[in-house]
């Protein structure tokens, strides 16, 4: 028995590594608090907390990232299909996930406060102003972390 315990130990040490490049495909999730959201006709624009060293971005997320049919009722094969939005309360609401592939974003998650007076939620002066940026995000999604 005592000449298999360092074989025992060795198998020990070893597996943790073994099984995290099994899993391991390239994924990285980046998840941020929200500061503001505001509603527009294309989309969601988001206030949110870089991680890397604290100050505020900006992104635009479109509706149609969260849509599984395009405009004529066919089933989207873009890459962000998978996107979800998330209603609800607590301290978990706001916050952004995003799912990213070898750099490229993959999917995202918006957890969004279910209560509209919630002091998370702001309004547009201007609905037409970010129709660009909600263009430009559709084609080529990016964030700063």
């Amino acid at each position: 028995m005592k000449k298999y315990l360092p074989i025992l130990f060795l198998l020990i040490l070893i597996m943790p590594a073994l099984a995290q490049n099994q899993f391991d495909h390239g994924y990285t999730v980046q998840t941020v608090y929200v500061i503001r959201v505001a509603q527009h006709a294309n989309g969601y624009l988001v206030r949110y907390v870089k991680t890397s060293d604290g100050q505020p971005a900006t992104t635009f997320i479109p509706h149609s990232w969260f849509r599984t049919v395009d405009a004529d009722g066919n089933p989207r094969a873009n890459q962000n299909e998978q996107s979800q939005l998330f209603w609800g309360r607590g301290d978990t609401f706001p916050r952004l996930s995003v799912l990213s592939r070898d750099g490229q974003v993959v999917s995202v998650r918006l957890y969004l406060s279910s209560n509209l007076n919630d002091f998370t939620w702001a309004t547009f002066n201007n609905n037409s102003a970010f129709a660009a940026e909600f263009s430009r995000m559709e084609e080529n999604p990016t964030f700063e972390f």
